[in-house]
């Protein structure tokens, strides 16, 4: 993201290099001494950074050898609809317009990557893909990375007809047996992700989430399958005999990866295997 002159002496105290977008911080930065950087270039993200076609005002700012590398963000690279090679040729027309190549180039999310060598240039900037989860569906998926599992706290007989979470939003249309999760949309799970169909993992059986998610905690009903307080359940990932992807959860959720991924809370423990 741009950096800001206010941030400047953390950057330097950390060892960062900063992201720079507009001449008055590049020669803010320059001045300091020289400490590389990279320049951001906006090729139609249009959130940040210089404009493509405006790359030459930013004049004798970047006449340096500080500057390390230049950059773009694709807006679409999963879409195989030709706004990536445009936003690619502006952006090499931006770097023909820069006094010297810069060492690194770089432009490839993880999309991008999938998609061609003629995206690579001198690093890649992967990231839903190191998660596990593929881009785009015309994509390779990668191997799963990520889990996410809740504890069973609670074991409950619903008889036909009774409702269970708020505004009685689940009524068991039969006898039945539903587990009450430790994890709520206070850890990402989606309030409403029972209407999209979500499930989790039971002893190798999916058996669905049903009514609404609580902050804390969730239901699913569990049927005949024999489940215990202490029960594991895996909301993304595998046990013995099934997987869920974190694509599912994604669709169940009405969000792509990257907000699961990012929606999920500071109070589930990360425990790396």
């Amino acid at each position: 993201m741009p950096a800001r002159a206010q941030l400047f002496d953390a950057y330097d105290r950390h060892e960062l290099t900063p992201s720079l977008g507009d001449a008055g911080s590049i020669l803010e930065w320059t001045t300091r001494g020289e400490r590389s950087f990279h320049i951001e270039i906006d090729t139609g993200m249009g959130r940040a950074g210089v404009r493509w076609d405006e790359v030459e005002e930013l004049g004798a700012a970047v006449d340096t050898r500080a500057l390390e590398g230049c950059y773009t963000h694709f807006h679409s690279a999963d879409r195989r609809d030709g706004s990536a090679e445009q936003q690619l040729e502006r952006f090499l027309g931006a770097v023909k317009a820069l006094p010297r190549r810069p060492a690194v180039l770089h432009v490839a999310n993880s999309a991008a990557a999938l998609r061609g060598k003629q995206f690579a240039f001198d690093l890649i900037r992967p990231g839903i893909f190191l998660y596990g989860a593929s881009p785009a569906a015309d994509l390779p998926e990668p191997r799963p990375v990520v889990s996410v599992r809740a504890r069973v706290v609670s074991v409950r007989r619903m008889k036909k007809g009774d409702t269970a979470s708020y505004n009685a939003s689940w009524t068991a249309q039969r006898d039945t047996v539903i587990a009450t999760l430790r994890c709520g949309y206070a850890d990402g799970l989606r309030r409403n992700v029972a209407a999209g169909g979500a499930a989790v993992l039971l002893r190798g059986q999916r058996c669905p989430i049903v009514g609404l998610v609580q902050m804390d905690m969730a239901l699913v009903e569990t049927g005949t399958l024999e489940v215990q307080v202490g029960d594991v359940a895996t909301l993304i990932g595998a046990d013995a005999k099934e997987r869920i992807t974190l694509k599912e959860l994604g669709e169940w959720s009405g969000a792509v990866p990257h907000e699961v991924l990012t929606g999920l809370g500071p109070r589930l423990p990360r425990v790396a295997m």
